[in-house]
């Protein structure tokens, strides 16, 4: 029934970004074929991957959803943004006490220089390789210099989704092509790790640091 409704959507012509916004929908509603694993194993893999907390530090968590990543990210000083506003209701729902902005655009509505750490998990594959490009610019732009980007997709050779044959295709992003465009936003000193999904597939995670 999920890949029924986004094909409909498909179908009918609407926006890529309400295609993102239903899939993120039903994938925090654990109706999509791989939803996410439950926090406690999940953190196991991620918080290793995090930078040294500092008090006072600030976490931009992009893609936030209805607070997957909270739990794990609130010592720092929060702020979530998503496009889904269902997915923030649910957030403030269970975490009123939470930062929160709702995305529009490819642009994020945030001041220059103004994050220690932005967290960007299972997002950037969703979209089209111009919005990624466009993205990761934006998240150099809002990290302080020598910031830290933690930041996940799933490989594979093509780039976003495609359409062939009237079904929706999901592809990963190409490595090499990630790799260009974090440079092009600033980023340096790359470190590469990887978390399992469900199914036989797994996130690809980058840490990089801001180089100016």
């Amino acid at each position: 029934l999920a890949m029924n409704r986004l094909q409909e959507l498909l179908n009918r012509g609407l926006a890529e970004k309400t295609l993102v916004q239903e899939q993120a929908k039903l994938w925090a509603e654990g109706r999509w074929p791989m939803s996410p694993w439950p926090l406690e194993k999940f953190q196991v893999w991620f918080e290793p991957l995090l930078p040294r907390w500092r008090a006072g530090h600030s976490c931009l968590d992009v893609g936030c959803g209805s607070g997957r990543l909270y739990p794990i990210l609130s010592r720092w000083k929060y702020v979530g943004a998503d496009i889904c506003q269902p997915l923030l209701a649910e957030f403030v729902l269970k975490h009123p006490e939470a930062e929160m902005q709702l995305l529009t655009s490819s642009r994020l509505p945030l001041k220059s220089g103004s994050f220690n750490l932005v967290v960007c998990y299972s997002v950037l594959h969703h979209i089209s390789a111009e919005q990624c490009r466009l993205m990761l610019g934006e998240m150099g732009r809002v990290l302080k210099p020598k910031g830290s980007l933690l930041v996940s997709f799933i490989e594979d050779k093509w780039d976003g989704y495609e359409v062939r044959d009237g079904e929706v295709n999901w592809r990963g992003i190409a490595k090499e092509g990630f790799y260009h465009s974090l440079a092009e936003a600033g980023f340096g000193e790359f470190a590469e790790s990887t978390i399992p999904e469900r199914g036989e597939v797994e996130q690809v995670v980058v840490r990089a640091e801001k180089e100016r």
